[in-house]
């Protein structure tokens, strides 16, 4: 979705649903198998200031059906972000070849032919906001009712003892 930033002359509030086209397309980002699992909704607010900056803050919520990374299945992930962000009007001149960059501009999006992209900004907190390794819940890993309790889980050691790498050394004979 894009907005043009001659129609925030005043505060305006978008609301967006799950059936909504864009947000569709970023559902099937999240879950290209099952576009139809994941469910996003949410409102934003954008403002124009008098530099010609436009101020998006807002709400995301849903959830989110990220296949597991070990067995594949569905794993339904609650998304509860807040968004705020900032669009920046165009350069007025050729943009210079190098600038430093602060932290401020490393989260300022670019107003790209008088356009607004939502739909990247929304895209953005999602994703940013979901973890970046999914796994089923405990207490089965990965929906296996039949796994025994002693089958190795991803992630755990066998030894329990915290060992010294010099412990050896102590059954060494020197003489």
């Amino acid at each position: 979705m894009q907005i043009s930033s001659q129609q925030i002359s005043a505060p305006k509030d978008i609301q967006f649903s799950p059936d909504d086209e864009w947000v569709l397309s970023i559902a099937k980002n999240i879950s290209p198998e099952h576009p139809g699992s994941t469910s996003l909704s949410g409102s934003l607010s954008l403002r124009k200031d008098t530099a010609g900056f436009v101020l998006v803050s807002g709400k995301v919520t849903g959830i989110a059906a990220c296949p597991c990374d070990r067995c594949g299945e569905s794993v339904g992930l609650k998304i509860d972000e807040v968004v705020s962000a900032v669009f920046r009007p165009a350069f007025s001149e050729t943009p210079p070849r190098e600038m430093t960059l602060t932290a401020e501009d490393l989260d300022t999006y670019f107003i790209e032919d008088d356009l607004i992209n939502l739909s990247q900004l929304v895209n953005d907190v999602v994703f940013l906001g979901l973890p970046a390794r999914v796994h089923c819940p405990a207490p089965a890993p990965c929906g296996n009712e039949n796994q025994d309790e002693s089958a190795l889980v991803y992630g755990n050691n066998e030894k329990t003892a915290v060992e010294s790498p010099f412990a050896i050394l102590k059954n060494l004979d020197l003489t």
